[in-house]
């Protein structure tokens, strides 16, 4: 991400942070992008001109652009920062970048309460201290262990696209290199225990306790 730029405020969406999850769990896509300031239909330039900014570059023709947010949480309100990925100046999709975000807990109860059930994928990195969440391999949820829980750290909904983008748009969305699979409370201890006895090793299987409920043996 580019460097906060201290002179534009964080925009207050008046959306909460559920909300938002749940139209990029039921279109794959954020649908409510007038309360972010912008329009999809709009061009590039007109959107960095409301108080985006650029971000890094993408591969090929990508351009990003980002800007802070404020979303209502838990009578509160958590910062929250939104990146949208353009191709040759039209809109593909946004993901939403969560520092510290929700319990992965928390996301994991909201999705086994869905109808219809979801289909929901886990993997791991690095002796389970990071992973992903991939919901109907459309929306991916990141992750990081925090001390003893593992918190969301991006939202990021599948880019796609057809012809001669396609190659283009692979290369953007290579969403679990790295990764892997680890749907089993067992793989997860396995992971930990990798981990040097002491503190870190006790955080560790910690957290994996508080995500144990939703996990087969």
């Amino acid at each position: 991400m580019a460097t906060k730029d201290a002179s534009i405020a964080p925009l207050r969406t008046g959306l909460s942070l559920q909300a938002v999850i749940e139209e990029y769990l039921q279109h794959g896509r954020l649908r409510s992008t007038a309360a972010f300031g912008f329009s999809p239909d709009q061009s590039l330039e007109e959107v960095v001109a409301g108080d985006f900014k650029y971000a890094a570059m993408r591969p090929a023709a990508f351009e990003q652009i980002e800007r802070e947010v404020l979303l209502r949480h838990r009578g509160g309100v958590v910062p929250a920062s939104l990146c949208s990925t353009y191709l040759r100046g039209r809109y593909l999709n946004s993901e939403l970048g969560l520092v510290p975000g929700p319990p992965l807990a928390t996301i994991l109860r909201w999705l086994s309460r869905r109808r219809p059930a979801p289909q929901v994928e886990l993997f791991e990195t690095f002796k389970a201290e990071s992973g992903a969440v991939l919901v109907d391999r459309s929306v991916k949820f990141c992750f990081t262990r925090i001390g003893d829980r593992y918190r969301v750290t991006s939202l990021m909904p599948r880019i796609v696209g057809s012809g001669d983008d396609r190659p283009a748009l692979e290369e953007l969305d290579c969403t679990l290199v790295g990764m892997e699979p680890c749907e089993r409370r067992s793989d997860w201890l396995e992971r930990v225990a990798q981990n040097p006895k002491g503190r870190q090793r006790r955080a560790a299987l910690r957290a994996v306790e508080r995500i144990a409920a939703w996990l087969p043996p």
